[in-house]
């Protein structure tokens, strides 16, 4: 009786640096995009042809970590790149990174890029095609490469294979539920109309899943509202029991559009109860020194800070989100933080970090670390490695794109 057939399996997952051959002698379609997951410490790229520059690789690289170069700027800051992209593998807990049709590399670039995984400790897939030239399967034998089949890679790379099973399909592919009922939406802006003819606006001027998105949220907020305002409480009660409601609201509240449904809500429950709750809303957000607080901990406003190159903003906000004031967050210094991100200290007291904001705080600590500043520095700095004061503190929140309101 012959021997069974042995059944291909992925390589061992191993923490640091390692280089895996992925030779691709098939020819067979992979797909770097749909491989990419950094959210489960996969990163994959697609080399692009022609290219002669790391700089390009290194963009490539943020780009599919959710860099939008759109927001951050088009400068190409090659140097700074270099220097950024090990930060943000680490902050980003990035435990492999593919690299798709690296037979167009050169070979001092295919080493930069080992260089580059070995600093961030990520185990690094190169993917060639042939023909690939000699002195490019050279530097891979310098490196130790063990070479792995493309199925191989596939059973670690869900969505690299054009066999291999497509994430997209898994959740749906675009366009595919189109004739289903789109899911409430909040709407990115709040008309500033009464309480008594929001609904009605907001059918005329929404989309429905919008509008239906407003009118749940604003029968919740008129059930919750009710509570404050029965069981008898006395005249003079009233205007605590609304303002306390308010405040708890505007701290629970994710955006700005919450807050104000959640005002229209109290304001009808007020009028069913003979009140009239007058709010100027204008003047409410005008003054308000802050948007609510909880913006800034929900899993996606972290997922869209990504799209700034420099960890300095999210570093920022994950601060702003610990409920610091702009002076407590310009003082924390590198020494105060601690190496994963997960707190700092302020005052001798230690303050937590949301778990989803924790990697730009380690990122940005990490990074200043890496120019040579002292642990006695402050923690948030300008890209040219100016510490950042409360009174410039409002240049340092998001102007445009990615954004807590």
């Amino acid at each position: 009786m012959s021997p069974p057939t042995p059944v291909p399996t992925a390589p061992a997952r191993h923490t640091g640096f390692t280089v895996l051959h992925v030779v691709n002698n098939d020819d067979a379609v992979l797909h770097a995009v749909r491989a990419n997951d950094p959210a489960h410490g996969r990163v994959a790229v697609q080399v692009r042809p022609g290219m002669r520059r790391v700089d390009w690789l290194t963009r490539d690289l943020l780009a599919a970590l959710g860099v939008d170069f759109d927001v951050t700027g088009g400068g190409r800051n090659a140097d700074e790149n270099l220097q950024l992209l090990p930060v943000r593998l680490i902050g980003g807990r990035i435990t492999d990174v593919l690299v798709d049709g690296a037979q167009s590399l050169t070979p001092g670039m295919l080493t930069d890029l080992m260089l580059l995984a070995a600093a961030a400790g990520a185990r690094l897939w190169v993917v060639t095609t042939p023909p690939v030239t000699e002195s490019l399967t050279t530097t891979l034998a310098d490196w130790c490469a063990a070479e792995v089949t493309v199925a191989e890679a596939a059973t670690h790379w869900p969505g690299l294979s054009t066999d291999g099973p497509d994430p997209a399909a898994r959740s749906g592919a675009p366009g595919q539920h189109l004739a289903a009922e789109s899911p409430p939406a909040e709407p990115r802006n709040l008309h500033l109309v009464d309480a008594t003819t929001l609904l009605a606006a907001c059918r005329r001027l929404l989309s429905a899943a919008e509008a239906t998105w407003v009118e749940e949220r604003l029968r919740a907020a008129v059930a919750d509202s009710l509570r404050p305002l029965t069981d008898g409480p006395a005249p003079g009660e009233v205007t605590d029991r609304v303002a306390q409601w308010l405040l708890d609201c505007y701290d629970t509240a994710g955006t700005l559009t919450q807050f104000l449904t959640d005002v229209r809500g109290l304001q009808i429950a007020g009028l069913w109860r003979g009140l009239l709750v007058q709010v100027d809303i204008p003047a409410l957000l005008g003054t308000a020194s802050a948007a609510p607080s909880a913006s800034g901990r929900t899993p996606e406003v972290w997922q869209r800070l990504r799209a700034y190159r420099l960890p300095v903003r999210g570093a920022a906000c994950a601060l702003a989100a610990a409920r610091l004031g702009a002076a407590p967050i310009c003082a924390v210094t590198l020494a105060d933080t601690a190496a994963d991100g997960t707190s700092v200290i302020v005052d001798g007291r230690t303050v937590a970090i949301e778990p989803d904001a924790a990697e730009y705080v380690a990122a940005q600590r990490l990074l200043r670390l890496a120019t040579g500043t002292p642990p006695t520095a402050p923690l948030l700095a300008k890209s040219t490695g100016t510490p950042l004061t409360d009174k410039g503190w409002p240049a340092c929140c998001p102007k445009r794109g990615p954004s807590l309101a």
